[in-house]
Formats: structure tokens, C-alpha cells, sequence
């Protein structure tokens, strides 16, 4: 017999200016997401391998600073970004 396979599913809200929603420290969340915005819209071009990928991938869906944005936020989408794309990214999954 096969074990099942499942997913947790979270949603939260961000408003930026003014900063709000389902994030404990709201502030910290935008910049957090711009952060990641502006990154993940210039990549670097570094190739990485991925040993281990999360099925689904954390993704982030919206606007920011006007534009539409779609990224995915787990270890292989961030490899070859700046360090601190890490850090943005602990900021926008915690719990």
C-alpha cells in the first residue's frame, strides 16, 4: 500500500502603504516582499542542482509596486541569489 500524499495550503493576505494583513510584523513582510520581487525580476543565471524540492512549491501571487508577480519561494527558486534572498523568504513562510 502506497502512503498518501498530502499538502498544507496557507493563504495570508499583505497590503503594503499602509502595511497589514495576516502577518505578525506586516512592515517587515513588504519589504520582505520587495525585496524577492525585485530579486526573483533579475536572476543571476547561476545554475544549481536540486536534491530536494517541496511538492507544491511555497508560491507568491499579487502586485507589487504595480506589477503582477509570480515566484515560487523554496530552496531551488532562491539558489543563486543574493544571501540575504534567504532571509526575505524565512520572513514571508513564517508562521
Amino acid at each position: 500500500m502506497r502512503p498518501r500524499e498530502w499538502a498544507l495550503v496557507a493563504v495570508r493576505t499583505l497590503t503594503c502603504d499602509p502595511d497589514r494583513g495576516g502577518y505578525r510584523h506586516p512592515a517587515a513582510a513588504c519589504r520582505a516582499l520587495r525585496n524577492l520581487a525585485r530579486l526573483e525580476a533579475h536572476p543571476t543565471g547561476i545554475a544549481c542542482a536540486c536534491a530536494f524540492m517541496l511538492v507544491p512549491p511555497p508560491l507568491i501571487v499579487g502586485r507589487v509596486d504595480g506589477r503582477d508577480v509570480s515566484f515560487t519561494v523554496d530552496g531551488c527558486s532562491l539558489c543563486g541569489l543574493p544571501r540575504h534572498a534567504g532571509a526575505d523568504a524565512r520572513v514571508l513562510l513564517s508562521a
